[in-house]
């Protein structure tokens, strides 16, 4: 497996300019297979992964969605970038491996994972995908949504603030928007119905149309997206 520190910087560039052995360009994740039942596609924020580490309040609704997910009702998501999130003290994720384990000892080992796109000491490289054009205006589009006022570029976000953008790790307040924006770009990109947050960001009068208008299809509360299904 590889570590936060072993990535290579491609979200900046095109990165039709690069190849990777053993690596492609990967096409998001189809609504339903061919033949398959159609099912509702839920996509799990890294909030819901700390609610239900953190036995808070929403976490019984996370986990009936779980159940959902288990006896074939629903299909249930989270991206693979909620391994990348600021950690707080002493649940830094060295490995993916270490990841996995998280989500086991969350109580939903099942979860489906949408993969990232690459990027340098964020992303995992074993569990990330190349990107195009098409891929990463979608990321900008999203990034102006959520945080309008947070410069898109790291760079240029050290330089306001008169800060090494070679030191790691990289800024808090940038890294954790960074992740958010990426929940909504894997969401949004492998085709989810319903994205389940409690992050009031994404659910903003003057935010969550636009969102909804690039394909978010639904933003709610743990709740109300457990309450959308009758017994």
């Amino acid at each position: 497996m590889v570590c936060l520190h072993d990535f290579l910087y491609l979200a900046e560039h095109d990165t039709s300019e690069y190849q990777l052995e053993g690596l492609g360009r990967v096409q998001p994740s189809p609504s339903n297979l061919p033949g398959e039942e159609v099912m509702k596609r839920f996509t799990l924020d890294t909030n819901c992964l700390i609610d239900l580490e953190n036995e808070a309040p929403s976490a019984e609704y996370i986990r009936k969605l779980y159940r959902y997910h288990t006896t074939g009702k629903i299909r249930l998501y989270l991206p693979a970038v909620a391994a990348s999130e600021q950690p707080r003290k002493g649940r830094e994720i060295k490995t993916f491996d270490c990841f996995i384990k998280r989500i086991s000892d969350a109580g939903i080992p099942d979860v489906e994972l949408l993969r990232p796109y690459m990027f340098m000491n964020l992303s995992f490289l074993d569990y990330s995908m190349l990107t195009d054009d098409h891929m990463m205006k979608l990321d900008r589009d999203i990034h102006q949504i959520l945080f309008p006022r947070l410069p898109y570029r790291y760079g240029e976000y050290c330089s306001m603030r008169e800060q090494n953008p070679e030191k790691l790790p990289i800024e808090r307040k940038w890294r954790n928007a960074k992740c958010d924006v990426m929940i909504a770009w894997c969401h949004i990109f492998h085709h989810g119905d319903v994205l389940v947050t409690r992050d009031g960001n994404f659910l903003k009068a003057t935010k969550k149309p636009r969102l909804l208008a690039l394909g978010a299809g639904e933003i709610v509360f743990p709740e109300a997206a457990a309450g959308s299904f009758t017994n």
